[in-house]
C-alpha cells in the first residue's frame, strides 16, 4: 500500500504551528453549528459534507506534515488528482489549508442561508492571523493554491451523485415492499416513507468493497417462544416502567429533541472537546478528525446497506402488533427499518477511536449538551468512552427504539468499522 502512495513534494514553505490546533479544531466545530442549519441534512449527509471537508484539510495541510501521505492514490472514495504546489514558489500551509477547507465548507452548507457567512468570517480570521510577517507574494500563493485545492475536491464530491441528497431524503420512486414483519411507518410520527432507501449504496471512503459482517441476526417471528417476540417484551416491559432519573437520562441522548444529541453531531463534538482540553497537537487532532469523519460515512453506508436488504419493522411496530396494540415508544424512531441500530454503530466506532488516541481507560466530563435548553442536568461524567457508548446505544431499549439484537449487531458492527480506519495508515512510521 505504501508503494503506491503519492509522495508529498518538498516545497519551501512557512513552517505549521504543531502545536496549535485551533485551525482544525475550530473548522469542524463551525461545520457542526451550520448542519442542523440545512433543512433535509439528516445524518449520513452530514457524515458525507464531514468526509469531504476532512479530505481538504487533510490534503491541504499534510504539504506541512511529511510524515503523513496523500489519500489520493489509497482510499477507494477518494480517487482524484488534486492541485500541486509550484516548487518555484513559497507557501504559507496553513493559509493553503484554511483555503481549501473554507472553500468545500462554504460549499457544503450553501442550504444553511445566511449562516454561510460565518465561513467568510472563520476564514477571514485565520488569514489574518496566518498571513502576518509574510509578503504579499506568498499569502497569495497560498490563497491560490488553497482555492484550487478544494475547488477539485468539491468538484469530486460531486460525482458520488449525492450533492443533492437533502432535497429528496424521501425519494418518491422507492417502492416499499410488503409482508409479515416488513417496515411500515412507526408511531408515534408515523413518516409515511422510510429515509435515504439507496443511501447503502452510496460510495463509501476508504475501501468500495467494505465487507459487512453481522455478528447477530434476528428473523420475524410471531411465536412467543421466538427471539424477536422476547426481545419486544423485554422492550415493552422496560420502556413501561421508567423511572424520573431514567427518562431524564433518555432525554440526554433524544436526537429529536436537540442536534447535538445525535450520534454523529454528540461524538464529534466530545471530539473536539477533548482535543482542546487535552492540547492535543495538530497532527494528531488532524489524525483524529479524520478518521472519525472517514469512519462514520462509511459507517451509515454500511449501515444503510443491511436496513434496507433486512427491512426489518421497527420493535415498536412489532409491540403493538403482537403484544400491546395500544404501546406509545418513549421516543421515536428514525424512519428507517429496524435492524441494525444506527446509533449502536456510531457511538461503538466513536469510542474506539477515541480509545485509540486518549486511552481505553480515560475518565472524563461530557460537556458537549451544555448549551441545550431541554435538560436539567447538562453534563456527565464517564470513566470510560465504552461505558458512554454502550449507555447511549441500549438506551434505546428503554426509548422504544430498537430490539437487543439490533443493539448488538450495531455495535459489534460499529467495532469492525473502527479497527478498519484506525489500521489504515495514514503516515509512512
Amino acid at each position: 500500500m505504501a508503494s503506491c502512495s503519492k509522495e508529498v513534494p518538498t516545497v519551501n514553505s512557512s513552517s505549521l504551528d504543531l502545536a496549535d490546533n485551533a485551525l482544525v479544531r475550530e473548522w469542524y466545530d463551525l461545520s457542526l453549528q451550520l448542519i442542523p442549519k440545512c433543512n433535509g441534512y439528516s445524518e449520513p449527509i452530514a457524515a458525507r459534507s464531514l468526509t469531504y471537508i476532512s479530505y481538504a484539510m487533510y490534503e491541504s495541510l499534510i504539504f506541512g506534515l511529511p510524515s503523513y501521505n496523500s489519500l489520493q492514490l489509497r482510499a477507494d472514495g477518494l480517487k482524484t488528482t488534486l492541485p500541486q504546489p509550484d516548487h518555484q514558489k513559497e507557501y504559507n500551509w496553513a493559509i493553503v489549508a484554511n483555503e481549501a477547507t473554507a472553500f468545500v465548507v462554504y460549499n457544503m452548507y450553501l442550504p444553511s442561508g445566511n449562516n454561510i457567512l460565518k465561513v467568510d468570517e472563520l476564514k477571514n480570521n485565520f488569514n489574518l492571523k496566518y498571513s502576518s510577517g509574510l509578503t504579499t507574494e506568498v499569502v497569495s500563493n497560498s490563497v491560490e493554491l488553497g482555492k484550487s485545492i478544494g475547488r477539485a475536491i468539491y468538484k469530486y464530491s460531486l460525482t458520488d451523485g449525492q450533492n443533492e441528497a437533502f432535497l429528496y431524503n424521501y425519494p418518491d420512486d422507492y417502492v416499499l415492499t410488503s409482508g409479515p414483519g416488513q417496515w411500515i411507518p412507526s408511531s408515534p410520527d408515523y413518516e409515511p416513507k422510510p429515509m435515504l432507501p439507496y443511501w447503502g449504496n452510496v460510495r463509501p471512503t476508504i475501501n468500495d468493497n467494505l465487507q459487512i459482517s453481522l455478528s447477530k441476526d434476528l428473523q420475524y417471528s410471531t411465536s412467543p417462544n421466538s427471539t424477536i417476540y422476547a426481545e419486544a417484551l423485554e422492550v415493552y416491559n422496560l420502556s413501561q416502567n421508567l423511572t424520573t432519573d431514567q427518562k431524564e437520562s433518555l432525554e440526554y441522548w433524544n436526537r429529536y429533541m436537540d442536534s447535538h444529541a445525535t450520534a454523529l453531531c454528540h461524538n464529534m463534538l466530545l471530539t473536539i472537546q477533548l482535543v482542546k482540553e487535552q492540547q492535543l497537537d495538530l497532527p494528531k487532532t488532524l489524525e483524529l478528525m479524520v478518521r472519525m469523519s472517514f469512519a462514520m460515512h462509511d459507517a451509515y453506508v454500511a449501515t444503510w446497506n443491511v436496513k434496507y436488504k433486512m427491512n426489518l419493522l421497527r420493535v415498536s411496530t412489532y409491540i403493538k402488533q403482537n403484544i400491546s396494540r395500544f404501546y406509545i415508544p418513549e421516543m421515536a424512531s428514525m424512519p428507517v427499518p429496524e435492524f441494525v441500530s444506527e446509533s449502536a454503530v456510531i457511538y461503538s466506532l466513536s469510542s474506539e477511536i477515541l480509545a485509540a488516541t486518549f486511552g481505553h481507560r480515560f475518565p472524563y466530563m461530557d460537556y458537549t449538551q451544555k448549551d441545550r435548553k431541554d435538560l436539567r442536568s447538562k453534563q456527565r461524567y464517564f470513566e470510560s468512552f465504552e461505558q458512554m457508548s454502550k449507555e447511549a446505544a441500549y438506551s434505546d431499549i428503554y426509548a422504544g427504539v430498537h430490539f437487543r439484537s439490533s443493539i448488538d449487531a450495531g455495535y459489534d458492527l460499529g467495532f469492525d468499522i473502527a479497527q478498519h480506519l484506525i489500521k489504515f495508515p495514514l503516515t509512512s512510521k
